[in-house]
């Protein structure tokens, strides 16, 4: 018999054709999982969202919350009626004459903006009658 001479390329074994990469969409436990873990990271977020908010309030000077700064004529004499401060939803009293106190302006109830009756010497609310 003859020799023959064989080449690389004959010797190499040809390629098997790849196989078409099945993808499986994941299983109902699978699913849940992700839920469960995005509902978790959804609370996480707005509850971190809401302490932040609440523990950094954002009062300016001159508003509902912050410092006001007034002249002292604002403040009424011994024994008169309150003056309204109207930015600040609060009433300047000075009872006494040893010192003026700050009353809040807003009724307890509903939130309404109960009006000095200088008649009756007291607050009034004007929707429910609550008297101050």
């Amino acid at each position: 018999m003859a020799a023959t001479s064989v080449t690389k390329a004959q010797v190499e074994k040809p390629a098997k054709p790849q196989a078409a990469v099945e993808i499986t969409p994941p299983s109902r436990r699978e699913f849940l999982y992700y839920i469960w873990g995005a509902s978790i990271a959804l609370i996480l977020g707005q509850t971190t969202a809401g302490l932040i908010w609440f523990a950094l309030p954002r009062f300016k000077a001159g508003e509902f919350g912050g410092i006001f700064s007034f002249s002292g004529e604002n403040v009424p004499e011994a024994g008169a009626a309150p003056s309204n401060i109207p930015s600040g939803r609060f009433w300047l009293s000075n009872p006494t004459g040893e010192g003026f106190v700050a009353l809040y302006g807003v009724c307890t109830h509903l939130g309404c903006l109960p009006k000095w009756v200088p008649t009756n010497q007291r607050f009034e609310c004007p929707s429910h009658g609550y008297k101050f």
